[in-house]
This record gives C-alpha cells, structure tokens and sequence, in this order.
C-alpha cells in the first residue's frame, strides 16, 4: 500500500465516519453513540421476534439440515478444522525458512491452495445463512444503527427511532451499499498498524488516539488496535524476531504460533512432571480418562509422536512379544551413540 493510500486510511480511521453520496447530495456516517447501539439492538430485537419461529431457521436447525442433505456434513466440518489446523503448520514452516526462498515461494504456493479450497468450502458451509433468524437480527440491526449516525453536510440527523418507517428503506439500503464498497479489509488494517502514519500516532497516544470511549469504536478502529497491541507486545518479546518476519503476515503468525506451541508444551510438560514428580528421557503417566490422555501425549513434540507411531506399528505387527532393544527407535539410538563415541 502506498503512503498517499495508507494516509487516507488513517485520516478514515481517525475520524471515525464514512461519507457516501446519493444522488449529489454528500452524507456521512458517524461514530454511534452507546445510546444509539442500545436503540438498534432493541429495534432489531423487535423487528425480528415475530420471525424467530416462523419464516426463518435458526443457525442450529440449519447445520441439521445440511447435515441431513449431505451438502455440509460432520466430516466436511472436520476436514475444514484440519484445513486450518494445516494453515497453522504452514505458517510455521514459513517462518522457519525465513533465509530459505525457494521454501517459502512453495509454501506460499500451498498456503494459497489451502485457503483458495476453505473459500470454497465456506459457500457449502453458508449456504442457507441468509435464511437464519441469527443473519437476519444482524442484518437488521446493521440497518437501523447505520440510519441511526447519517448526518447531512449540515451535520444534522437524518433519522431517529421513530422514523424509521419502510419508505426509508431504500435510501439505507443504498448508504450500505455505498459504505460497503469503502470496507477495509483486515489484511489492509493489519498493514495500517505496523506502518505509519498510524504507528507514530499509536507511540504518542495508544487507545485515547481516537478521543472516544471503548465503547464507541467502530470495528475497523478495534482491529487496528488489536493489531497495533499484538506487534507492540511482539517488538517487546525477548526473541523479538527480525523486521522481514513482521512485514509478512503469514510468516510473523507462523511465529507466534511457534512460540505458542512451544509455551503451551513446556506448561504441559511441568503438568506432567509435577505430577509423576521425576524426569527422563522416557516417563510413564497413567492417564485416567481421554481427555488427560490426550494432554500427555500433546507433550510430546513431533518427532517423538512419530517415534511412538513407528514403534507401536513395529509392537502390534510382531507375532512375538519385543524386547526393548529390539525396538528400531532403540537400534537406531545405540548406533547414534557408538558413533559418537568412535569419533
């Protein structure tokens, strides 16, 4: 994104209001009050109840009948968490070949093969969305609190609770219409916060940048402060990694996944070392029901998962019970060991 670009997205943010024009009179959208928020919440509310067991599905009863028609099943929502999950593992070995370019143009050519097919899933997954009592409150709430903060070039309120009628309909709709086409995207708020402009008026004024409560930030103003706070806290990290690593996304995730990883596995790790009070190459913990079995094997890294895959494969494919130093990990480690020694 280019200075003059990031400069206007800024003054955007700041400002807190988006202008759109109808015909050739210029409007604005301005911050919401909490007041205005609590209106459109109960206009919402009002204007939907009648439709809550009617006309429209709920999100639950939706996820059924996708199930039931084979369009988004239980399997497909398993194959998408382990789509993300892949995502996730990618993002690390990204950042892992952080003085490697031929690996990190493949795994930037796999990262988009990943997300280009969870894109496609999401249309199966969404499909009866717009039929959803859930969509619909949302939908209508965004109406009415946008109806709420148009102000003409006079800075005068177009609407209130009260005239907010039908014949209105069409002017709101198209505002949304204007408004949406200015959306910013994430990934444009992510590059906004570690860039300046902003990030000289973040250094001087942290979240009193915007001179409004909390409350009345407007999404774009939360993400960008969400952002700002996570790579503040990054440059504060003791293995605060290189600048390439935060002028990428994927790769400066990849980062904090690992360190991620790696703090939840120590944090088991003590668990479990607390617990049978001893260390070692090599523990034995009893595991008292599924999900504890599932948190001691998460203390081991990968290659020990594999190890212990291979091993069990080598065990229940033997028609004999194995010794110990039959075991191919265990082979393999004493060679290791008599060629160290040699040397």
């Amino acid at each position: 994104m280019e200075l003059y670009d990031r400069n206007y997205l800024v003054a955007r943010l700041l400002a807190g209001t988006t202008s759109f024009k109808v015909g050739a009179q210029r409007y604005k959208v301005v911050p919401p009050t909490s007041e205005k928020i609590f209106i459109a919440e109960e206009l919402a509310k009002e204007a939907t109840y009648a439709l809550s067991f009617k006309q429209l599905l709920r999100e639950e009863d939706a996820k059924e009948v996708l199930n039931r028609l084979g369009i988004w099943t239980d399997k497909d929502e398993k194959a998408l968490e382990d789509s993300r999950e892949y995502i996730d593992d990618l993002k690390v070995a990204l950042f892992k070949s952080l003085h490697d370019k031929k690996a990190q143009k493949a795994i930037k050519q796999q990262l988009k093969g990943v997300r280009d097919a969870i894109s496609a899933s999401a249309e199966k997954k969404y499909y009866l969305a717009h039929l959803t009592y859930e969509n619909h409150r949302q939908s209508i709430r965004s109406q009415f609190l946008t109806a709420l903060c148009i102000v003409n070039e006079e800075g005068d309120f177009l609407f209130n609770e009260k005239d907010l009628s039908g014949q209105d309909a069409f002017f709101i709709e198209a505002a949304l219409v204007h408004i949406q086409k200015q959306n910013i995207s994430p990934e444009e708020v992510r590059e906004l916060s570690r860039t300046d402009p902003w990030r000289s008026y973040w250094a001087s004024g942290k979240e009193g940048t915007f001179g409004v409560s909390s409350a009345q930030l407007n999404e774009d103003q939360r993400l960008l402060i969400s952002f700002s706070n996570m790579y503040q806290n990054a440059y504060k990290h003791p293995d605060c990694p290189p600048d390439e690593v935060f002028e990428d996304d994927d790769m400066f995730d990849g980062w904090m996944i690992a360190d991620r990883r790696k703090r939840e596995k120590e944090s088991k790790q003590k668990r479990i070392d607390n617990l049978v009070d001893q260390k070692g190459d090599e523990i034995f913990v009893m595991a008292h029901n599924p999900e504890a079995a599932t948190e001691i094997a998460d203390a081991n890294d990968h290659s020990e998962k594999m190890r212990l895959r291979d091993r069990m494969r080598q065990v229940m494919g033997s028609e004999k019970p194995l010794d110990e130093l039959e075991l191919q990990d265990v082979q393999m480690k004493l060679r290791r060991e008599m060629m160290h020694k040699k040397q």
